[in-house]
């Protein structure tokens, strides 16, 4: 085990801590809370709705353009996953790779290079169309447009580094 795995695993559980205590007080808040709906029934409807709102963001696309830049997002941050859990195990133990799945490895890092391409490309267009085309929707006040601008900024570094992260593993 190297320096670097050790580094790891403490800023990683130091992290999992820190989620665990996040979680204990938002459990604590919503004990708090009125009880007002059931919402324990008719679990396969609301299983439906989720898939539709959350996963095939329905009410997002009402608004096409929009509505396709969120889902390309949305949806290249779902694919990234498999770089993120690859990313996780690499930091217990280096020289670990999911690129002993072979062919399935392969097709995985192409569909998200293709994602990571889309999401990019989704970026700069939102970018262009919050402060070049200055939709009236999305403009908004100082502080918004600094969010809005810091967020995508930060997604776009995320694409970038899953992009340095498969590079890397060719040049080994």
């Amino acid at each position: 085990m190297e320096l670097k795995n050790i580094i790891f695993i403490i800023v990683f559980l130091a992290v999992i801590g820190f989620f665990a205590f996040s979680v204990n007080n938002l459990i604590k808040y919503l004990k708090v809370a009125k009880k007002k709906d059931d919402r324990s029934g008719d679990v396969v409807t609301r299983l439906k709705r989720v898939w539709n709102i959350a996963f095939a963001q329905t009410k997002l696309l009402r608004d096409p353009v929009a509505g396709t830049l969120h889902l390309l997002i949305f949806w290249g941050f779902v694919l990234f996953i498999f770089a993120v859990i690859e990313t996780i195990l690499q930091g217990f133990y280096s020289p670990l790779s999911l690129s002993f799945l072979g062919p399935v490895y392969s097709l995985i890092t192409l569909v998200q290079d293709l994602f990571g391409l889309l999401v990019i490309l989704s970026i700069i267009f939102s970018l262009y169309r919050r402060f070049i085309q200055r939709v009236p929707r999305l403009v908004v006040d100082d502080h918004g447009m600094k969010d809005a601008a810091f967020i995508l900024t930060l997604i776009m570094f995320i694409v970038i580094s899953m992009y340095g992260q498969n590079a890397s593993g060719f040049c080994k």
